[in-house]
């Protein structure tokens, strides 16, 4: 649902995911569905949700090697700290996940590759839009004091986190 972009599909469905793996006690799963609903919930604008939603999948998860519902939770944990203008705490988590995908040798992996790809894409694209918006915000001083409480916090107009959810 999240790659299709069919997220209310999701946001209806995930709750029940949830229950139905830990009633099962499989907690592979319900890891990797409390990371992807830190990311859910973000495209929600619920960053309290999102950050209880990434606290539970860690408390869950406790893996003896990095495993892919620690990536994911490791991915939703960088997204919840561009949601919340932590740029300094994003880049420390993306660090921390690049280095442990690295030891781990999940980087073979054709799809996490890819996702790895698209991650530095959206991070340098994110680096950019704040570099835009500090620039602009220098050059028409008026204009940045009058902005919205969105695009302070690294929202574009319709409220949508700059890249950081897509």
């Amino acid at each position: 649902c999240m790659l299709s972009g069919a997220l209310d599909e999701l946001r209806s469905e995930l709750p029940r995911w949830i229950a139905t793996a830990r009633e099962r006690g499989n907690l592979h799963e319900l890891a990797s569905l409390l990371g992807l609903g830190a990311t859910l919930y973000l495209y929600y604008d619920d960053l309290e949700a999102a950050r209880r939603s990434l606290d539970a999948g860690r408390e869950c998860w406790d893996s003896s090697r990095y495993t892919v519902p620690d990536l994911t939770l490791d991915l939703s944990a960088v997204n919840v700290s561009l949601y919340a203008g932590d740029i300094a705490g994003a880049r420390t988590e993306l660090e921390r996940t690049a280095a442990a995908l690295r030891d781990s040798g999940m980087t073979r992996i054709g799809m996490i590759r890819d996702i790895l790809a698209r991650s530095r894409i959206v991070w340098l694209a994110h680096r950019r839009c704040r570099a835009a918006s500090r620039a602009r915000a220098w050059l028409c001083p008026s204009a940045s004091s009058a902005g919205s409480h969105a695009s302070r916090r690294g929202l574009d107009p319709r409220g949508h986190a700059a890249l950081a959810d897509r």
